[in-house]
C-alpha cells in the first residue's frame, strides 16, 4: 500500500520535494525560477512567499507603460 511521506510541518516549503514545488507552482502560476527567488526572499513559509508572489504580481501590474 502506498502512503504519501508526511512533512514534518505541514506550513513549510521544502524545495527538495519536487511534488510540493510542483503543487504550489501550480496553484500560484509560477515557474521555478520565480518560486525559487521568492522563497529566497520571503523564507520558507508557504504563507510567506504567497504573500511575496502576489506583492511582486501587483508590483508588474502597476508599472506604468
Amino acid at each position: 500500500m502506498y502512503r504519501r511521506s508526511q512533512s514534518s510541518v505541514r506550513n513549510k516549503l521544502d524545495l527538495s520535494n519536487p511534488v510540493q514545488v510542483r503543487v504550489l507552482r501550480k496553484r500560484l502560476k509560477v515557474s521555478g525560477h520565480q518560486l525559487a527567488s521568492a522563497v529566497q526572499t520571503a523564507g520558507n513559509s508557504i504563507a510567506a512567499v504567497r504573500k511575496e508572489i502576489g506583492s511582486r504580481h501587483l508590483q508588474t501590474l502597476s508599472l506604468p507603460k
